[in-house]
């Protein structure tokens, strides 16, 4: 009944959280976005019948544009077939966007003229596409081979460089269409004729994209390489607001309480005859729990008697605060780099124009270590100098190399050039991680109370998220002020300094820090020759839990076999 109940409530919880995703999901897929994307990169053309109106977006809403597929001017005999118009994109972009350097911006417009004929370079078709004020490139075609009454598509390709490969959301985009030539005075038009049998009139027509989802004849194709979503570009979308998203997460905090409270998860204590359930008794103590006038004055005690421990001083396995410290901040140590690695590098190496192969294959090459970190267990438990503490000089080996490995990326004058090297600098960089991350959970079923390895364990994750945090947001604000060098070294003086923490701390009692260090002073027993712990209870915490010993035992059948320096 417990199990049913437990499993009963996870599912609650999990439908909960599941259904505002699906929510947030929906609404995100239902909204416009007006900017090219790799699976739709067209920009549609649209207007009205007389090309006093044309416009541009990539939503394909048509909304407006001239029923007949096109936009036409007439000339009538005599007069000259001059246009100069310009469209406009509809809106900003909802999003900036990087194009793939060397591929080609395609434009094709199509177009049905009559005119006369012309000479020279001022009456050509020229076409020209601005992005705010700047002239990104022009086409032109004479106007003697597009004004004989038959469509013409353009074949305009412009090729992306550095200077087009950046586009800022909320930019104005336009091109811009000019086209003046003479009345036909030329053939049948060059005589007279008095009965109005030949049509000497002029027109100028321009198609629009087709409708239904892909552009026909009529688009500028734009060759995407990367959206970069701005949180601050809601243009076109739905807005939820943040009251949706923190509402269903308080319920669910709630509902989760509510549900360790009702099955003991936090004492782990569960009666054979439980207590029938009071709401009112439940409402009274979770008051008092939140009340500030009560945990606020426990926060500050529980802090002050911290740091009365923490300055107490001795080894792991006596000082409680030491050893939850230590933990915590060495799997901060574990997420720093990672978090910079996945947010701060990634978008780096994405905005100098490294591929999304070359991204992917450096992310699947630095995660290797991290599959294959269970080689490291019978390493750590085997090799050891046993007067040092045996997982403390892994720890310190792993930390050392860590900040070494990604110190070497300094010396590397280009990033993105070299991609290859900074992909096996920072394998390496995670062999070390994934090794120090071994040895500190080694460190911690050695040194935790059996009462504490559920909370430490939530605490050393989150400190891992701190550091994923710190790494990812921290660290990309800083490098837009002092550049991706200054980054890693900001990082690196991090990783140095968390060094110091297990360098300077005694992993149990008879333990050297160096090798100049005293000894602690231990009692031996001479008849059987073997230490006498007076913590012995402590440091073995768990050896008459029978959960545990299954878990130890498995150290213990390496250490038998262990490599002694």
């Amino acid at each position: 009944m417990q199990s049913t109940s437990r499993s009963l409530s996870i599912g609650v919880i999990l439908l909960l959280t599941l259904s505002c995703f699906s929510l947030f999901v929906s609404a995100q897929s239902e909204s416009v976005q007006n900017h090219p994307t790799n699976d739709d990169p067209y920009m549609y053309i649209w207007g009205s019948e007389n090309l006093d109106n044309c416009w541009t977006n990539f939503d394909n809403l048509s909304e407006g544009s001239s029923s007949e597929g096109y936009g036409e001017i007439l000339f009538p005999e005599g007069q000259d077939v001059v246009v100069d118009f310009s469209c406009e994109l509809q809106s900003g972009f909802s999003e900036n966007f990087i194009l793939e350097i060397n591929e080609s911006i395609s434009i094709r417009m199509k177009f049905n003229i009559e005119s006369g004929n012309c000479g020279g370079d001022e009456c050509d078709l020229t076409l020209t596409l601005l992005r705010g004020d700047e002239q990104i490139s022009q086409f032109t075609q004479p106007a003697n081979s597009v004004n004989n009454g038959n469509d013409y598509t353009t074949g305009w390709d412009i090729t992306v460089d550095d200077s087009i490969r950046t586009w800022s959301k909320d930019t104005r985009t336009t091109i811009t269409v000019s086209y003046a030539v003479p009345a036909q005075t030329n053939g049948p038009c060059a005589v007279p004729d008095p009965l109005g049998q030949v049509d000497c009139s002029g027109s100028f027509r321009m198609y629009y994209s087709d409708e239904g989802g892909e552009p026909g004849d009529v688009y500028a194709n734009f060759p995407i390489y990367v959206s970069i979503t701005d949180p601050d570009s809601n243009l076109g979308k739905t807005s939820l607001g943040p009251m949706f998203f923190i509402i269903p997460f308080l319920a669910v905090t709630l509902l989760l309480g509510w549900i360790s409270y009702r099955e003991e998860w936090m004492t782990g204590e569960i009666s054979e005859e439980k207590e029938p359930f009071d709401i009112n008794t439940w409402a009274s103590n979770s008051v008092e729990k939140i009340n500030p006038l009560i945990w606020v004055p426990s926060s500050i005690e529980l802090t002050r008697n911290s740091s009365k421990e923490w300055r107490k001083g001795g080894d792991l396995t006596s000082n409680k605060t030491r050893r939850i410290v230590t933990l915590c901040i060495m799997y901060f140590a574990q997420g720093l780099p990672w978090g910079f690695a996945s947010v701060v590098f990634a978008a780096y190496l994405v905005d100098n124009g490294t591929s999304a192969g070359e991204i992917a294959t450096l992310f699947a090459t630095v995660a290797l270590p991290w599959t294959f970190k269970w080689i490291w267990g019978p390493v750590v438990d085997a090799v050891f100098i046993e007067k040092y503490g045996p997982r403390r000089q892994w720890i310190l080996f792993a930390q050392t190399g860590m900040a070494l490995s990604l110190g070497s990326l300094m010396f590397i004058p280009d990033l993105n050039g070299q991609i290859e090297l900074v992909t096996r600098i920072l394998f390496v960089h995670n062999i070390f991680a994934s090794l120090q991350d071994v040895a500190t959970d080694a460190l911690a079923v050695e040194i935790l109370q059996p009462d504490e390895v559920a909370k430490v364990n939530g605490f050393m994750f989150a400190a891992k998220r701190g550091g994923i945090i710190v790494g990812g947001a921290a660290l990309g604000v800083l490098i837009t002020k002092i550049g991706i060098t200054g980054v890693i070294a900001a990082q690196l003086a991090l990783l140095l300094l968390i060094v110091f923490i297990p360098l300077t701390l005694r992993e149990k009692p008879g333990v050297k820090l160096f090798p100049w260090s005293k000894v602690d002073a231990i009692l031996v027993d001479t008849e059987n020759n073997e230490v006498i712990n007076e913590e012995e209870e402590s440091l073995t915490p768990w050896a008459d839990e029978e959960e545990f010993r299954v878990a130890k035992n498995v150290g213990y059948n390496v250490s038998a076999t262990k490599v002694s320096i």
